[in-house]
């Protein structure tokens, strides 16, 4: 195979997949030189000892560095420890989600943020937007400044590429302005782009690193995972700002509420997505047109795994009796 084309193939796999995989992939081969075992080709036992170290994890990724091996033996040691935690009382049971971020805590952490500092315009602009558009941590980290432009009603967004639209093909988010300059999405790209042309920052990336000096961008020190230096955030960072600007406003803290059932509560980087698809569902919003607003793809399984944030409306239990 051409070297060209081996790149592109290389390439067309996310640098985050790569980065998680790879890393996965060190663990696994580590492993096997401890426990004196062949990392590969792996065995089927091999396989099943692994998963029965790691409790259920990591499998894909020892999977994707090699051709696909025997993978029975060790798929039954996963369903084993998923029955065993279903068992134990002590465990907690169910899916893990994102707890969603609704708009009085959205207002709530907004407010919480410094925006005399570069990182709190960022910040913001992060938020908001991520919201606005239900977005995925990936689609905000490769946003540039010329992906988002004013519009008559508001922003219009041009996702480049996202987890459903591997083939780059490229859709376009309208965003409406707010009435609450708080909460404005709009208000908060502006002032964060203000800032970047400020500091002769007129193109490439949008959401970029800040030290605590006020630089941004490339002028920033320290290591860069990006080859090019623009100092684009990664997905992984926006998850970290989101989950920190909920700590810092006490969004996850306990509820005072003794009867509170919805259990503890975790904000994460898809606690954005998942405010604004509960919210709009709330609303009784068409949900074909939150899923194309979300780029869900049509039908997807994976977009009425939200719906049991719609909390107790339309239960088909209630009144039946």
């Amino acid at each position: 195979m051409p070297e060209s084309a081996a790149a592109r193939i290389t390439r067309s796999v996310p640098e985050n997949t790569h980065r998680s995989y790879g890393s996965l992939w060190r663990q696994y081969t580590a492993w096997c030189v401890a426990a004196d075992r062949v990392d590969r080709p792996a065995a089927a036992a091999t396989l099943a000892a692994y998963m029965d170290h790691l409790a259920n994890r990591d499998l894909a990724a020892v999977c994707a560095g090699h051709q696909p091996p025997d993978t029975l033996a060790a798929r039954r040691v996963i369903v084993d420890r998923a029955r065993q935690r279903a068992d134990n009382p002590e465990s907690r049971a169910g899916p893990v989600r994102a707890t969603p971020l609704l708009p009085a805590d959205l207002l709530t952490m907004v407010q919480a943020l410094d925006l005399t500092t570069a990182a709190g315009l960022r910040d913001r602009a992060i938020i908001l937007l991520g919201w606005a558009m239900a977005g995925r941590r990936s689609e905000i980290a490769d946003l540039n400044i010329a992906d988002v432009r004013d519009a008559e009603r508001g922003l219009r967004v041009t996702v480049r590429k996202s987890k459903t639209d591997q083939n780059a093909k490229g859709a376009t988010v309208k965003i409406p302005a707010r009435r609450d300059p708080v909460l404005c999405p709009r208000r908060a790209v502006r002032a964060w782009t203000g800032y970047l042309a400020g500091k002769g920052l007129h193109a490439r990336p949008l959401v970029v690193r800040v030290d605590r000096h006020g630089n941004v961008g490339a002028a920033c020190g320290g290591r860069y995972r990006d080859t090019e230096r623009t100092g684009r955030l990664s997905g992984q960072a926006i998850a970290v700002i989101i989950a920190a600007a909920a700590s810092a406003a006490g969004l996850d803290r306990p509820s005072a509420d003794p009867v509170d059932d919805a259990g503890p509560k975790l904000y994460t980087g898809h606690s954005t997505r998942r405010g604004f698809v509960t919210t709009a569902l709330a609303r009784k919003d068409a949900a074909a047109a939150i899923a194309d607003h979300g780029r869900w793809t049509r039908g997807s399984r994976a977009f009425w795994d939200y719906e049991p944030d719609r909390g107790w409306d339309k239960h088909p239990g209630d009144g039946l009796l």
